[in-house]
């Protein structure tokens, strides 16, 4: 029994669209009784427009269709830089409005004749088949069809599906149309998850649009492509997917990685994908005394991966909070050359790699014991595209800090200088600076003033030396800083000189802990005072 929420998902927000490949390649009959046609420059719609028929729709709707149709046919071959669909004798692709006969069904694409390059006919449901993501995704089987059918019903349903969204401009909302995590990419049947969207493929459509921004907008048309030279269907489409990534000068391996750690933070440039967070397998309390944490032991197959979840604290609100640090070992078998990452999901952090050895990766994160909104992610991936069930261990523990204070404040949300974004990050780490100041400074030896506008992209303190002297600590915001300096009086002589090592100005940030950041200088050239001369009547 399919689950309500997916079987809403699949009624509702997304299309439920297959693939009639037919038996041993005898072609399907064409649907019949819908005499009624709108023609446009690459398809004829074929409705019906009886009163009495349960499936009637408007001329002015098959014009609709059509128009939809046309936008789709445009980006895929034309933006997009696939082969239209093959002719199957008037040049026109047939699209057919219908009643097709399952309310979950909104779109089915048809292949006809015989061996891996074979022409096809679209049907669209009269319940909700007319969209733009639905068309998009069957149009595009029927592209697939003209270059390469391969056996893999998944490797056709997620790609179909991927440029059904991208068609639709990738609309907020799409994280329910993701596959859970630990589901092998290239897993295929009534075994791979709990509805049809998930087993037929259609929910690992993320991992092409990954493809898609990392290696262009080609990508997806080099696999297919590749099984054409090939001209074998039974080749896994896993295999052909491999390969194109190779061409690339990469690994399947390295970039199904990549692929885990950009769900950490939804690391993408589409709308719908962009800051979403992953599906967690276990969410962890990691309280407010020192101590280890409950150890972890998760199975993960081949091509797969869990995310685990650490909330800071112990749910509680009230009471004092401290600083802390959170140590993380994950150990695994070392043939999987696994990678694990964290990510703590306040605004302005990114994944960070855990340390690597050989089957165990460690990790300290500054951490506190305050109740937060925010989690910290933990993936676990396993590359590998043979081994299943491999064991990953987790073994936690926290050291509290009772001697320093903590907050469980973000920090305040962007500002703006003079139109600019100002991004305020949430971790310790020191600020990034920009200083709006020439390489060489003119200071008056009158009035020994050092003025600088420094600009930083978050909280924290700008240390000042001078060649070995210390000239001080200026705390610093996000955004535009006035700084100022006094040079003592006793350097001046010897400043006059540009070219000595005294002369450097270095401006150092920290962060508001102390931690040093980066490293600006600038060189200071002492201007003399103006001689007094005699006026003259």
């Amino acid at each position: 029994m399919v689950p309500l929420r997916r079987l809403l998902l699949v009624l509702g927000l997304f299309c439920l669209l297959t693939l009639n490949l037919g038996v041993g390649g005898a072609a399907a009959a064409r649907p019949s009784g819908y005499p009624d046609t709108v023609t446009s420059d690459h398809f004829v719609v074929h409705f019906t427009g009886d009163l009495l028929a349960t499936d009637r729709i408007t001329a002015q709707t098959a014009a609709d269709v059509a128009q939809i149709a046309e936008r789709a046919f445009t980006a895929i071959t034309t933006s997009y830089g696939y082969p239209a669909p093959l002719d199957d004798g008037d040049a026109l692709v047939d699209i057919y409005v219908r009643d097709l006969g399952n309310p979950s069904l909104l779109g089915r694409a048809t292949p006809e004749g015989a061996g891996n390059q074979r022409t096809g006919y679209i049907e669209l449901s009269v319940g909700g088949g007319l969209t733009t993501q639905t068309i998009a995704h069957e149009l595009f089987h029927l592209v697939q069809f003209a270059i390469f059918t391969p056996n893999d019903g998944w490797l056709l349903e997620s790609t179909a599906e991927w440029m059904g969204f991208r068609a639709d401009g990738f609309p907020v909302g799409l994280g329910a149309s993701l596959g859970a995590p630990d589901m092998s990419l290239d897993c295929s049947g009534d075994k791979c998850g709990n509805d049809v969207y998930e087993n037929g493929g259609y929910s690992r459509w993320s991992f092409f649009e990954y493809l898609n921004e990392r290696f262009g907008s080609t990508m997806v048309k080099t696999i297919f492509d590749d099984g054409a030279t090939l001209g074998d269907p039974t080749i896994p489409g896993i295999q052909l997917v491999a390969d194109a990534i190779a061409a690339q000068g990469s690994t399947l391996q390295t970039v199904f990685t990549d692929w885990t750690v950009a769900n950490l933070n939804g690391n993408y440039t589409a709308v719908g994908l962009k800051g979403l967070l992953p599906t967690t397998t276990s969410t962890l309390m990691t309280g407010a005394t020192t101590g280890s944490l409950p150890s972890q032991r998760v199975a993960i197959n081949h091509l797969a991966a869990r995310y685990l979840a650490f909330s800071r604290g112990s749910g509680s609100a009230t009471g004092p909070c401290y600083a802390a640090t959170l140590s993380l070992l994950v150990t695994y078998p070392a043939a999987l050359a696994a990678r694990p990452y964290f990510y703590w999901s306040a605004p302005g952090n990114s994944p960070v790699a855990l340390s690597n050895g050989s089957g165990s990766s460690s990790i300290n994160v500054p951490w506190d014991t305050c109740a937060w909104n925010d989690s910290g992610y933990l993936v676990l991936q396993n590359p590998s595209t043979t081994l299943d069930a491999q064991i990953f261990s987790v073994n936690a523990s926290i050291a509290v800090d009772k001697k320093t204070p903590a907050s469980s404040s973000n920090p305040p949300k962007p500002g703006s200088i003079g139109g600019v974004p100002v991004l305020v990050p949430a971790s310790d780490g020191p600020p990034a600076l920009t200083v709006h100041a020439p390489e060489l400074l003119h200071i008056s030896a009158k009035t020994r003033v050092v003025r600088l506008i420094v600009f930083s992209t978050g909280d924290g303190k700008l240390r000042a030396t001078l060649g070995s002297l210390l000239l001080g600590e200026s705390n610093l915001r996000a955004g535009n800083n006035d700084v100022r300096y006094v040079l003592p009086a006793s350097l001046l002589k010897s400043l006059r000189r540009t070219t000595s090592s005294n002369n450097v100005l270095s401006l150092t940030s920290l962060s508001p802990q102390g931690s040093t950041g980066t490293t600006v200088t600038r060189r200071i050239a002492i201007i003399k005072p103006p001689v007094k001369r005699p006026k003259r009547r």
